[in-house]
């Protein structure tokens, strides 16, 4: 299938076949990729998370993920080395893909992240990691 990946070929197929079994026309849109993302989060909204996700496994740009495309990322994300990650986090980072990661593409995302997961935190954890953002290193 896709020997580049760092899947076995069994998991390969299960991942294969839990892919058709969601999407049956073999294509994941960006609505259905919100869905399952809502399973994750019930009490948040990972709507704009999901979205900025989404971008970055569409590598085709075609509105949809095939398989190939969900296993390829779902590959670097859960068994990449470092520099694959790194680079799959700065594309998802770098929204308007320019090479350069600005301080509202960052703002971007940790506003997308807390929308979903805010109210899974603790106020106190929340006010924690607040307070630890605004420290600076010497």
């Amino acid at each position: 299938m896709l020997p580049f990946l760092d899947f076995s070929e069994k998991e390969i197929r299960q991942w294969h076949k839990g892919f058709l079994k969601d999407c049956p026309n073999g294509l994941l849109t960006e609505e259905g990729f919100i869905k399952i993302y809502r399973q994750f989060f019930p009490q948040g909204d990972p709507t704009k998370f999901a979205s900025l996700v989404f971008r970055v496994f569409d590598e085709n740009n075609d509105g949809s993920i095939e398989f190939e495309e969900f296993i390829r990322a779902l590959s670097v994300t859960s068994r990449g080395n470092l520099d694959e990650k790194l680079h799959w986090a700065f594309r998802l980072y770098d929204v308007d893909n320019d090479g350069f990661i600005t301080r509202d593409e960052m703002y971007n995302i940790v506003d997308a992240i807390y929308q979903m997961v805010v109210s899974t935190f603790p106020l106190s954890l929340i006010y924690l990691i607040y307070c630890m953002g605004k420290r600076v290193s010497p």
